[in-house]
């Protein structure tokens, strides 16, 4: 997407829910990023890398939520097809991670999840709705 269908994206999904904070991987993407921390501040935005250092918990969790039925896709498809195409790789140091060399198809949406966990267990401040709720994907 460009930066301008991201920026408009964001928009709309802070204006829709009250959205505290914004995960993201800073991987190209500096341009909407300095247009949103013109908008919201640079309190608003998190950048959260994709390597075993911020990854690898939330990967752990997030495969302890799918075993435990706590996440949904709620039968999306295009969900449904990002997971499947994703797959792990585990280090020596059992740091979990995508093995993006084998992810021939798109994995966007898992990433997005799992930047989304990282930011929650990362830079939690306070309590979360999703302390006590399941997490739900939305379809489009």
């Amino acid at each position: 997407a460009t930066s301008e269908t991201r920026l408009e994206m964001v928009n709309s999904l802070i204006s829709k829910y009250d959205i505290e904070r914004v995960f993201f991987d800073p991987w190209n993407a500096s341009e909407t990023i300095l247009k949103l921390e013109g908008i919201y501040g640079e309190k608003m935005l998190e950048a959260v890398h994709q390597s075993a250092k911020y990854m690898s918990e939330p990967m752990k969790l997030l495969y302890k939520l799918v075993k435990t039925g706590k996440v949904s896709h709620e039968k999306n498809p295009v969900t449904r097809w990002m997971i499947g195409n994703t797959e792990l790789h585990i280090d020596r140091n059992e740091n979990w991670m995508f093995d993006k060399s084998k992810a021939h198809e798109k994995i966007d949406g898992t990433a997005a999840l799992v930047t989304a966990l990282a930011g929650y267990i990362h830079y939690q401040n306070s309590t979360s709705f999703y302390d006590k709720n399941d997490i739900v994907f939305l379809g489009n």
